[in-house]
C-alpha cells in the first residue's frame, strides 16, 4: 500500500504544482487500533512556490482532496493554513506531526515538531480532548453494554488524552499504545483494553464487543471527575510562525 500512496502524493505534486513538505497516516493506523476494513487516511502538509503567496488576494484554496475511495482518503493543507492553525493549538494538525507512521518527510517534521512543541496548550489540549470524549460517551456509549469498537475507542483515546495532559502537561502520543504504559490508566483497564484492541484487529467497523463492561464504568467514572474548563486566550508571539513560514520558503528550491 506504501507505493500507492506514495505514488498519489507524487501525482498531487505534479498536477497541482507544489511541493508535498510533510505526509503521514492519521486516524486508527496511527492510532493503533485498525479494524480489519480500516482505510488509510493519509494526511499531509504542501507548499507552493514562493511567488505564489505575493498576492493581493488572499481568498484561493488552501486544501487539497482526492476523491475518497473504501482504501484511501488522502487530503492535505497548505504550508500557510498549517502554520496559522499551529499558532491556534490545532490539535488534529498537531496528532498529524507527531504520527508514528510517515510517508513523506522533506527535512520538515523536525522544524514542525519544534513549534507544536512551543504552542501547545495544555488548557485548550485538555478542552478538545475533554470535549470529544463526553461527546462520544453520551451520543454512542451511554447505557450501551455492548458499545461499537470504533465509537468506544475514540472515547477511551480521548479521556486518556486528558489524563495524560493532566500528569504530564504534555502532547498525549498519537499511538494509543504509548499511553497505557505510563500509568494513567487502571492496569485492569490496561489489560481489558489491549484485549479489546487484539479483539477489534478481528472485526470490522461497525462491529461491537461485549467485553467493555470495566472500561466503560472507568470512562463513565473519569468523565464525572475531569474538570470541564474554557480554554484562556492565547498570548504567544506571532513572529515565531513568520519566521518559519519565510524559511520553509527559503527552502523550497532545495527540496
Amino acid at each position: 500500500m506504501n507505493s500507492e500512496i506514495l505514488k498519489s502524493l507524487d501525482d498531487i505534486e505534479k498536477e497541482k504544482d507544489v511541493k508535498i513538505l510533510f505526509a503521514c497516516e492519521s486516524g486508527s493506523r496511527a492510532w493503533g487500533f485498525t479494524s480489519t476494513d480500516s482505510d488509510f487516511d493519509v494526511r499531509f502538509i504542501y507548499m507552493h512556490e514562493p511567488d505564489y503567496y505575493l498576492s493581493v488576494f488572499d481568498d484561493r484554496r488552501d486544501v487539497i482532496e482526492l476523491p475518497i475511495n473504501d482504501l484511501l482518503d488522502v487530503s492535505g493543507w497548505d504550508l500557510k493554513k498549517a502554520l496559522a492553525l499551529t499558532f491556534k493549538n490545532n490539535l488534529a494538525l498537531f496528532e498529524w506531526i507527531n504520527s508514528p507512521v510517515v510517508y513523506l518527510n522533506k527535512d520538515s517534521k523536525g522544524l514542525l515538531q519544534k513549534l507544536v512543541e512551543l504552542y501547545f496548550r495544555h488548557d485548550r489540549a485538555h478542552y478538545h480532548y475533554f470535549s470529544m470524549a463526553k461527546g462520544f460517551y453520551s451520543k454512542y456509549l451511554e447505557d450501551t453494554p455492548n458499545p461499537n469498537m470504533k465509537k468506544f475507542f475514540y472515547c477511551m483515546r480521548t479521556i486518556s488524552a486528558c489524563l495524560w495532559i493532566k500528569k504530564f502537561n504534555s502532547m498525549p502520543p498519537v499511538n494509543f499504545e504509548d499511553m497505557l504504559t505510563k500509568d494513567i490508566l487502571p492496569k485492569n483497564v490496561v489489560n481489558e483494553i489491549r484485549e479489546l484492541i487484539i479483539e477489534k484487529s478481528f472485526k470490522t467497523e461497525a462491529d461491537t464487543t461485549k467485553q467493555a463492561a470495566m472500561s466503560l464504568d472507568f470512562i463513565k467514572s473519569t468523565l464525572a471527575q475531569l474538570e470541564e474548563f474554557k480554554p484562556s486566550k492565547s498570548h504567544h508571539e506571532k513572529d515565531v510562525i513568520d519566521d518559519a513560514f519565510r524559511n520553509f520558503l527559503k527552502l523550497y528550491n532545495n527540496l
